[in-house]
């Protein structure tokens, strides 16, 4: 089995096209990573750059700006002490203002006290309509949990990537499909047909060689891509940050989920490795019932669109459909944001653990569906 699966995969991802693909990702990642960088531009009322993002980002990673968000903190920040434009001072000014409907200046010694009070208060809000208040109140219940004060320092680099690989892996998941459309389909040059014959157990090696050939081209594929765009963008903004809690950045302060920013980049790519051979098991199942690349081609495209265009505004059918698919799989941030609650045997489920499971029953059962249609198959070409 191992020559034919040899054989397969060279077949599928030649030395010189998977040099071409990774060369490709190299050159997207960069000029994602430089994209990214200019955003840290300051500028004054003329448009004129009057900070650097080289020297922003330089002084926003001293260790003399790593603080806890403590009472004094919020004080030193209503109060105005550092009035710098720096990217350190900017963030964390913006981060007590989004837990306010207040301006800055205008909060009390009282709103000053009740932070944290005030952000459960926003994490309940953020989380209604989703389920019953009960359940709202256990989930609240868990961002208690989070250490106080929070720790904060410099995180651009993590937050950056966990951001932009939203859609990095869209684009990988989607493309990986079109790349192993050939699994299955019959090419003289490999005499596969002699291989298989020649072979102990016959179809059923063949049948197995060839779908773990389309996961190994698929895992090779996306841990390549995943690799090269997180190091592209962590040597670019800069590896510190990993340990701290997402709760520190704006985008996630009101998340009900105790992680740091390295869980939740780990959380991410296992999603989208999941999303991934489930878009790869759906393929080899297309394509060994239709039998031909371009159909099978037809089919992955008409899935593709089928996931883009379903309506948003449904909750029914986002709840209990369209989370579950790939393409919805890799928006990782629904997952910290506004998270949908689910509750199985009275017991509140995350999100992204539901999607988790489901995933992988979904690859299972259509991984056994290529395999039995594919034996079926061979077997009636060679009566």
């Amino acid at each position: 089995m191992k020559e034919i699966i040899r054989v397969e995969r060279k077949r599928i991802l030649s030395l010189r096209n998977f040099l071409i693909l990774s060369v490709i990702v190299l050159i997207f990642s960069i000029f994602s990573s430089i994209m990214s960088l200019n955003n840290y531009n300051v500028y004054d009322s003329k448009g004129s750059i009057i900070i650097s993002s080289k020297d922003n980002l330089k002084e926003s990673k001293l260790n003399k700006h790593n603080t806890l968000l403590n009472e004094k903190t919020l004080k030193d920040i209503v109060e105005r002490k550092d009035k710098s434009k720096y990217l350190y001072n900017s963030n964390l000014v913006t981060l007590v203002a989004s837990n306010y409907e207040k301006k800055v200046k205008e909060l009390t010694n009282d709103d000053i006290r009740n932070f944290y009070n005030q952000r459960i208060a926003n994490v309940k809000k953020n989380l209604s309509g989703a389920a019953y208040s009960e359940d709202i109140d256990k989930i609240a219940s868990g961002g208690k949990k989070i250490n106080t004060p929070l720790q904060l320092g410099y995180v651009e680099g993590w937050k950056n990537l966990n951001n932009d690989m939203i859609d990095f892996v869209t684009i990988v998941i989607l493309a990986i499909p079109f790349i192993i459309l050939s699994v299955f389909a019959q090419d003289p040059k490999t005499k596969m047909r002699q291989l298989y014959i020649s072979t102990k157990h016959g179809k059923k090696t063949l049948v197995k060689a060839k779908i773990i050939t389309g996961f190994e081209v698929g895992s090779i594929i996306y841990i390549t891509a995943v690799l090269i765009f997180s190091l592209s963008k962590l040597s670019i903004l800069g590896f510190k940050g990993a340990s701290l809690p997402i709760q520190s950045s704006i985008n996630y302060l009101f998340c009900p989920y105790n992680m740091t920013y390295l869980q939740q980049y780990l959380l991410n790519i296992t999603i989208g490795f999941i999303a991934m051979i489930v878009m790869v098991s759906i393929t080899l199942l297309f394509t060994v019932i239709v039998d031909q690349i371009l159909s099978g081609a037809v089919f992955v495209t008409f899935f593709c669109v089928i996931m883009t265009m379903l309506p948003n505004n449904n909750f029914q059918i986002n709840h209990y459909f369209k989370n579950f698919l790939p393409y919805h799989m890799v928006n990782f941030n629904s997952y910290y944001i506004n998270p949908e609650i689910y509750i199985i045997a009275g017991k509140i489920i995350p999100t992204y653990v539901l999607v988790i499971l489901i995933s992988l029953l979904a690859f299972t059962i259509s991984t056994t569906c290529t395999m039995f249609i594919s034996n079926i198959k061979l077997s009636s070409k060679l009566k």
